[in-house]
């Protein structure tokens, strides 16, 4: 696609290879796993790099999922659901417990939050080890 004047294009795209998305690969010199999550109505990709991993666009994630994020340290993970269980595409924070039960990452911070959650509000709530992200958010690999 063409840059707009909106969308100003800052990287240079690179294809991944998903014919065997659980196998690592190397792009621009980062080494990374890219690992498939339903989203319900589709599927998305999640990308562990090391010991941090990145699951975004995410409802439930399978076995092989789970395995390609146990040992993370630290995982970004959608948690658009907050608690509303109906939420037909984005991951609740029971969810996210769960998984993280077999995940066993020692930090985890939500992200793809709705508009309607406070900060405060929702740092106060989470359990040890898990924290709300935010914009400009910085973590080390």
């Amino acid at each position: 696609r063409g840059e707009s004047d909106l969308y100003k294009a800052v990287l240079r795209p690179q294809c991944l290879d998903l014919t065997d998305p659980y196998q690592p690969q190397i792009v621009e010199g980062v080494r990374l796993t890219a690992f498939l999550q339903d989203h319900n109505y589709c599927q998305s990709v999640g990308y562990r790099f090391g010991a941090a991993a990145y699951s975004t666009d995410v409802w439930d994630l399978d076995r092989a999922a789970i395995e390609a994020l146990q040992g993370v340290r630290r995982w970004v993970v959608d948690g658009g659901g907050y608690h509303n269980a109906q939420n037909p595409v984005h991951a609740t924070l029971e969810k996210i417990y769960e998984f993280n039960k077999d995940v066993g990452a020692e930090e985890v911070y939500i992200t793809h939050l709705p508009r309607n959650i406070d900060y405060q509000t929702l740092k106060k709530e989470l359990p040890p080890g898990f924290f709300p992200a935010f914009d400009g958010l910085r973590l080390a690999c």
